[in-house]
């Protein structure tokens, strides 16, 4: 999690509502062949998968919830909850990074 994004949730009340995306602990296919990216994919997705009953547990604990069934393509998966949960789940061996949700805004 990056210093800016704790510094954020320092300003925020106990109760607010974070939206985060979360990279999920997962191991690397073995002897795959990375020309094959269905097959990436699915293997990614399972591997990550094994990561989210830690993380489950962790939203639940502080009021949380997922915003996506299942991870996405690489491992990631987006959550809702407190700053006391983004930083549980920052904690966790299951999660290998966090980074803020952020609206994508056009420049013009």
């Amino acid at each position: 999690m990056s210093d800016a994004f704790e510094a954020r949730l320092r300003g925020l009340r106990a109760h607010a509502k974070v939206r985060a995306v979360v990279m999920l602990q997962r191991e690397c296919p073995a002897g795959s062949d990375p020309r094959d990216h269905a097959d990436q994919v699915r293997l990614t997705r399972e591997s990550a998968r094994a990561a989210l009953g830690e993380v489950d547990a962790i939203l639940a604990r502080f009021h949380g919830r997922r915003l996506a069934d299942e991870p996405n393509a690489l491992g990631y998966i987006s959550v809702e909850t407190t700053p006391a949960g983004i930083r549980a789940l920052a904690r966790s061996n299951s999660v290998r990074g966090i980074i803020e949700d952020q609206p994508v805004r056009l420049g013009m």
